[in-house]
């Protein structure tokens, strides 16, 4: 159990360091793209509109190595076994076509964001949680 709490722990310390915080440096040096066909990763906007996701905005921050997606879910992520299924693939397809780096989705309406992190590099496993944030 112990082991757990201390996994889980980590976990939320990985996603800490990856998802700037607002006010925060990498905040301040964040590059917005809000007209879409701008953005170099056409495949990754694929993704999410077959999966019926709706982009609005991307946020890159980190050189440009970490995104946020801002866009309308077509569903309640944190519910049913069929929206975790699509889910699952969805951030699977996305993690490799962004070369196995961590990203995120947020809709802004929802007050949601689905982190997906690296937990262990050798076996390229991920770990996704959705968490509630504020703000637009």
């Amino acid at each position: 159990m112990n082991r757990l709490i201390g996994i889980a722990i980590l976990s939320l310390a990985l996603i800490a360091q990856e998802a700037p915080q607002p006010g925060s440096e990498a905040d301040k040096h964040k590059i917005v793209i809000t007209d879409l066909q701008q953005w170099h990763q056409k495949k990754i906007l694929h993704i999410l509109a077959k999966n019926h996701f709706k982009a609005n905005r991307v946020e890159l921050f980190n050189d440009k190595s970490y995104f946020i997606i801002h866009a309308t879910m077509p569903f309640e992520p944190r519910e049913g076994f069929h929206n975790a299924k699509v889910l699952n693939r969805m951030e699977a397809e996305i993690f490799v076509e962004n070369k196995e780096r961590p990203f995120a989705i947020q809709d802004d309406d929802r007050g949601l964001r689905l982190e997906v992190h690296v937990i262990d590099k050798k076996t390229n496993a991920i770990e996704a949680g959705v968490y509630e944030v504020q703000g637009k």
